[in-house]
Parts: structure tokens; sequence; C-alpha cells
């Protein structure tokens, strides 16, 4: 396992489903490296009167730039559909190049359809754009079958990349996702926090 090495002064875009993906998943990472210029995109509930302004207030504490849009977060548009949506709000919001690029996994974390869908379409952009970042990473974890572990999702056997949190960090981490995002600390939102944060490198 290769430890995650980040260079100051890099351009690094997280393009997330929903607000609170980007510190469950590697708010660790992003707390640990200041250096380097972040942009959070939460690609679902820009018009979420409760999520929107918190998703806001977590960027300006992270330090980051913080872009929402509306991706459909409901039950009604099969995949195809979403898949067209999410790569027009890609490329309608992201118009300039990353050094780093950071998506959810294939497998969606825990099989979130929504983490599914911005993992295809963020593919699919670097592609049709033609980017050429210097990497680019989707999380690499895999969900554990006792719902009363903690946490609820680890790094999967195919994880290349390893941030280990140390206790402080861990719990900042799980107090933003508790206390700025309004979850309970026993619950289920707070309990995905990984430590450590696993990542795979995509191949372009």
């Amino acid at each position: 396992m290769k430890k995650l090495n980040l260079e100051k002064n890099k351009q690094a875009l997280v393009v997330v489903a929903h607000p609170d993906d980007e510190v469950i998943w590697m708010g660790g990472t992003i707390l640990n490296n200041p250096e380097v210029n972040w942009t959070v995109y939460s690609m679902c509930r820009e018009s979420d009167a409760d999520r929107e302004p918190k998703f806001r207030r977590v960027c300006k504490y992270l330090g980051v730039r913080g872009i929402i849009s509306d991706l459909d977060d409901g039950n009604e548009l099969n995949e195809e559909i979403l898949h067209e949506e999410a790569k027009n709000l890609l490329d309608k919001n992201i118009t300039e190049d990353f050094d780093y690029i950071f998506c959810h996994g294939e497998n969606g974390e825990y099989g979130h359809s929504r983490h599914k869908i911005v993992n295809r379409a963020v593919k699919q952009f670097i592609t049709n754009k033609n980017k050429k970042p210097e990497a680019v990473f989707y999380f690499s974890y895999k969900k554990v079958d006792d719902q009363d572990a903690r946490p609820l999702a680890v790094a999967s056997d195919e994880a290349e990349f390893m941030v280990d949190l140390d206790k402080e960090t861990y719990e900042k981490k799980k107090r933003i996702v508790g206390e700025m995002y309004g979850y309970p600390m026993d619950g289920i939102d707070v309990g995905y926090c990984t430590n450590p944060e696993a990542f795979s490198q995509i191949k372009n």
C-alpha cells in the first residue's frame, strides 16, 4: 500500500454526489493538505434549504472552494438519463483544469446509485474533454457486514493509496459530519466516516 502524497499549490477537484460525502470519504486528506488548492463539487442538493447552506459553511471551515448543483436525487429518473444530466452539469460547472481529481468509486462505496453515477460521469468527462490531470483517484472502500462496527466502510482489497488519520484529525472529521452537517454522532452518517482513507488511481 502506497502513501498518498500531494504536492503543495496543486489544484485539486473533489467531485461527490452529496454534501457530506467530501468529509465522510476524504475529509482527513483535505484537512491534512491545506497547502493544496481544493475545489469541492457536490452534484446534488443545491435547492435543499437545509443541506446547501451547511455545505457552504463546511467548505468555508475547510478553506476550500465549494460548488454545488442540482443533479436529480429522487428515484424517478433512470440511470442513463441521470448519467447524461451529470455529464451536462460537469461540462457547465467545471471549465478549468486540475492537477488532481478525486471522485466516488465504481462500486459507490456501499452501492449508492448516485455515487456510481458520479464515478461514471467523471470518467467520461475526463475522456470527452481530453483532460490531462496528473492523477485521478477514486474512493476505494467496501461496506462491512457488521452494522455495529465503526467505521461502516473499510479500505477495499483494490485500494492502492492509504491515508492514516491521527486521532485528532479523525475526531475532527467526525465532528464536521455530526455537528456541522447535523447528524447524530452515533448515527450511520458519522458511522461511515473512514479511517484510514483509501483511494485507487484511475488509469487514463
